[in-house]
C-alpha cells in the first residue's frame, strides 16, 4: 500500500506494479534472511525450500496481479464494474483529456452523464446563458440517476467559473469535486514521483457524510416511532371524529417534493372539503369556506400533521428537515 500498488490506477495493469512488487518481495526475502542470521536459526531451515519460496513467491504474485488486472480491464471495457456514480461537468478542452475509461481507472469513478460547458473564451451573456442551462440539466441528470458526486473537468485558473457553477449546485445534496486540469496533469505527467495521480479537490461537501445520515435515520425512526405508539388513541380518536364530521377520506394525501427533489405522497388528516393535487392547488386562507369545522380545530392543534409521522417512518421526510412543499407550487 505505500508504494501505491492497490490504486485504481495501478490495478489494472500489471505491468506499472512489476518495479514495486519486485522491491517490496526483496526487501520481504532480505528481511527474513537477515532475521534467521541474527537468530542464528538459518541451519534450521533448508536453502533450497528458501530459495524455491522466494522465487516461486515473487512468478505468482506478478501472476496473479496480471490476471486480475486483465481481469478488471475487462470488467471496465463492458460497463460491469461499478464505482462512485457520477455526474461529469466541464468544458470542452478538459473534458476531452478525461474519457470515461480513464475517469475509472484513475478515480474509481463510474460516469453517468457528461455535460459541456460553452468554451471558455470569457463571460458573455450567451455563455452564461449555456451554462446555466447545462447545470440544470446536470441537476436533472443527478437526481434521476441518484448520482453519488459531482466532477468538475475546469481549468483551475477560472476560479469566478469555478464559484459560479458550485453556487448553482448548491440545489444537490452531493459532493462536488475539481480534477486536476490539463497544466496540473502535465506536470504529473514528467515527474519521477511514482504516484502520479492527484486526488480530485472538494470544492463543496455534502451536507451530511455517511455517518451523519445513519445518526439521523436511527434519530428519526426512534422517536418517530415512539410519537405514533403515544399518540395512536388521538390519531384513532381523530380519525373518527373526521369521518362523522364531513364525507370524504381521513387521510389527505398529496404529492410533494422530498430529499434531492424525490416526489412522494405526503399522509394528514383532512381538514378540507377538496382533495387538491394537480397543476393547481390553491393553499387555505384565512376563513377560507373549504375548511371544515373540525378541520379548523385541527389546524390550530397541528393535530392534522400527526399522519406525517408515517412519512418519517418510511423514509420519505425527516422529523428535522424543511417543509415539503406541494409539486406544484415547488416548480413554481
Amino acid at each position: 500500500k505505500v508504494l501505491g500498488l492497490y490504486q485504481p490506477n495501478g490495478l489494472l495493469y500489471a505491468g506499472a506494479q512489476i518495479r514495486g512488487i519486485l522491491a517490496a518481495w526483496g526487501a520481504t526475502a532480505l528481511f527474513i534472511a537477515s532475521l534467521l542470521f541474527l537468530l542464528k536459526a538459518g541451519a534450521d531451515y533448508s536453502r533450497g525450500a528458501t530459495i524455491s519460496f522466494d522465487f516461486l513467491g515473487v512468478v505468482l504474485i506478478v501472476a496473479f496481479r496480471y490476471v486480475t488486472a486483465l481481469n478488471l480491464r475487462r470488467a471496465v471495457a463492458n460497463g460491469t464494474l461499478g464505482g462512485q456514480r457520477v455526474i461529469v461537468i466541464g468544458d470542452p478542452e478538459e473534458l476531452a483529456i478525461k474519457p470515461k475509461t480513464d475517469l475509472l481507472r484513475t478515480y474509481g469513478a463510474r460516469e453517468l452523464g457528461r455535460f459541456e460547458l460553452s468554451a471558455a473564451s470569457g463571460p458573455t451573456l450567451s455563455n452564461i446563458a449555456h451554462d446555466i442551462e447545462v447545470i440544470d440539466s446536470v441537476i436533472r441528470a443527478a437526481r434521476a440517476s441518484d448520482a453519488d458526486q459531482v466532477l468538475l473537468a475546469l481549468r483551475w485558473v477560472d476560479i469566478v467559473r469555478t464559484d459560479f457553477i458550485c453556487e448553482r449546485l448548491r440545489a444537490l445534496p452531493l459532493p462536488v469535486f475539481l480534477l486536476p486540469d490539463r497544466s496540473v496533469s502535465l506536470i504529473l505527467s514528467r515527474s519521477s514521483w511514482d504516484r502520479r495521480v492527484l486526488a480530485p479537490i472538494e470544492v463543496q461537501r455534502a451536507p451530511l457524510s455517511a455517518r451523519d445520515l445513519i445518526v439521523k435515520r436511527l434519530f428519526d425512526v426512534t422517536f418517530a416511532g415512539l410519537a405514533l405508539a403515544l399518540s395512536s388513541p388521538l390519531l384513532l380518536l381523530t380519525g373518527v371524529a373526521i369521518k362523522l364530521d364531513s364525507h370524504g377520506p381521513v387521510i389527505f394525501r398529496q404529492r410533494r417534493r422530498g430529499f434531492n427533489g424525490r416526489e412522494f405522497a405526503i399522509y394528514k388528516f383532512r381538514t378540507m372539503t377538496v382533495q387538491e393535487d394537480g397543476s393547481t392547488v390553491r393553499q387555505a386562507q384565512r376563513d377560507d369556506a373549504r375548511v371544515t369545522w373540525l378541520g379548523r380545530l385541527l389546524r390550530a392543534s397541528s393535530i392534522d400533521e400527526l399522519p406525517q409521522l408515517i412519512n418519517v417512518l418510511t423514509g420519505d421526510m425527516s422529523l428535522v428537515g424543511p417543509r415539503p412543499h406541494a409539486v406544484v407550487h415547488d416548480d413554481e
